[in-house]
């Protein structure tokens, strides 16, 4: 609902459906850290305040996270590559402003 307006604009928008705690899709694939400071990766296990994210036993497993990365991280990642194309091609260049809030 925050980025509504957008579309009435006529911009692209494409959203997450899933929690950041599952897989952050503002991470890279590879899960290098984007900062020097304190900082949470692709599959945030710490919060920003160094306390776990997940209960004692509860944090998904390397197979799910696996799995997650292939049917969420890159389909997402895909289709914004795509658009980005997409919109290149018919415009001749793409401006990405990525909007979002921290869960």
């Amino acid at each position: 609902q925050l980025y509504d307006f957008a579309r009435a604009m006529g911009a692209s928008v494409l959203v997450g459906n899933y929690s950041r705690f599952v897989i952050d899709l503002n991470r890279p694939a590879d899960d290098k850290p984007l900062y020097t400071t304190a900082t949470t990766g692709l599959y945030p296990d710490v919060l920003f305040d160094g306390r776990p994210s997940f209960l004692p036993g509860k944090a998904p497993t390397d197979e799910e996270r696996a799995a997650y990365l292939q049917q969420i991280w890159q389909p997402y990642h895909q289709q914004l590559q795509n658009e980005l194309a997409r919109l290149k091609a018919r415009h001749g260049y793409a401006l990405l402003f990525d909007a979002h809030s921290i869960a």
